[in-house]
Protein backbone atom coordinates (compact mmCIF):
# COMPACT_ATOMS: atom_id res chain seq x y z
CA UNK A 1 0.00 0.00 0.00
CA UNK A 2 1.46 3.33 -0.56
CA UNK A 3 -0.11 6.96 -0.25
CA UNK A 4 0.68 10.23 -2.06
CA UNK A 5 1.37 13.47 0.41
CA UNK A 6 1.66 16.84 -0.66
CA UNK A 7 1.07 19.26 2.10
CA UNK A 8 0.95 16.71 5.24
CA UNK A 9 -2.29 17.15 6.19
CA UNK A 10 -5.78 15.12 5.64
CA UNK A 11 -8.91 15.48 7.62
CA UNK A 12 -9.52 11.99 6.70
CA UNK A 13 -6.03 10.77 6.80
CA UNK A 14 -5.38 10.30 3.27
CA UNK A 15 -1.76 11.39 3.89
CA UNK A 16 -0.64 8.75 5.75
CA UNK A 17 -0.80 4.87 5.77
CA UNK A 18 0.90 1.87 6.87
CA UNK A 19 2.57 1.19 3.37
CA UNK A 20 4.49 3.81 1.80
CA UNK A 21 4.19 7.33 1.84
CA UNK A 22 5.12 9.39 -1.20
CA UNK A 23 5.72 12.77 -0.27
CA UNK A 24 5.88 15.27 -3.11
CA UNK A 25 5.64 18.23 -0.87
CA UNK A 26 9.43 19.67 -2.26
CA UNK A 27 8.48 21.19 -5.28
CA UNK A 28 7.16 24.56 -5.05
CA UNK A 29 6.73 26.59 -8.31
CA UNK A 30 4.65 28.53 -9.98
CA UNK A 31 5.89 29.84 -14.01
CA UNK A 32 2.55 31.52 -16.24
CA UNK A 33 2.84 31.69 -19.82
CA UNK A 34 0.48 34.25 -20.63
CA UNK A 35 0.86 33.85 -24.50
CA UNK A 36 -0.59 30.69 -24.14
CA UNK A 37 -2.39 31.19 -20.95
CA UNK A 38 -0.75 28.10 -18.99
CA UNK A 39 0.86 27.52 -16.06
CA UNK A 40 2.72 25.07 -14.59
CA UNK A 41 2.41 24.64 -10.86
CA UNK A 42 4.39 22.37 -8.29
CA UNK A 43 2.74 19.42 -6.33
CA UNK A 44 3.70 21.22 -2.92
CA UNK A 45 2.37 24.63 -3.94
CA UNK A 46 -0.06 26.01 -1.50
CA UNK A 47 -3.30 27.46 -2.92
CA UNK A 48 -2.47 30.94 -0.95
CA UNK A 49 0.73 31.77 -2.78
CA UNK A 50 -0.83 30.26 -6.04
CA UNK A 51 -3.27 32.51 -5.97
CA UNK A 52 -1.49 35.07 -4.43
CA UNK A 53 0.97 34.72 -7.57
CA UNK A 54 -1.93 34.38 -10.13
CA UNK A 55 -3.27 37.81 -8.76
CA UNK A 56 0.15 39.43 -9.97
CA UNK A 57 -0.38 38.05 -13.11
CA UNK A 58 -3.99 38.94 -13.72
CA UNK A 59 -5.25 35.00 -13.90
CA UNK A 60 -7.57 32.62 -11.99
CA UNK A 61 -7.78 29.11 -11.38
CA UNK A 62 -10.67 27.48 -9.53
CA UNK A 63 -9.18 26.07 -6.38
CA UNK A 64 -10.49 25.02 -2.79
CA UNK A 65 -11.42 27.21 -0.43
CA UNK A 66 -8.49 26.05 2.23
CA UNK A 67 -5.12 28.21 1.34
CA UNK A 68 -2.53 25.54 3.01
CA UNK A 69 -3.94 22.73 0.93
CA UNK A 70 -1.30 22.09 -1.57
CA UNK A 71 -1.99 21.61 -5.35
CA UNK A 72 -0.84 17.90 -5.14
CA UNK A 73 -3.35 17.34 -2.84
CA UNK A 74 -6.23 18.97 -3.97
CA UNK A 75 -5.29 17.47 -7.76
CA UNK A 76 -6.05 14.14 -5.85
CA UNK A 77 -9.20 14.71 -5.00
CA UNK A 78 -8.36 16.60 -1.41
CA UNK A 79 -8.68 20.49 -0.72
CA UNK A 80 -13.39 20.04 -0.37
CA UNK A 81 -15.35 21.39 2.05
CA UNK A 82 -15.62 24.65 4.58
CA UNK A 83 -12.93 27.17 5.67
CA UNK A 84 -14.06 25.20 9.46
CA UNK A 85 -10.60 23.85 10.56
CA UNK A 86 -8.56 25.57 8.09
CA UNK A 87 -5.82 28.16 8.70
CA UNK A 88 -5.99 30.56 5.74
Amino acid sequence: MFCVRSGGHSTTGYSVCDGIVIDVSGPKYVVVDKSTMTAQVGAGTNFSYLNSYLDTQGVHIPGGLCGDVCVGGYMQGGGWGTRRGCSA
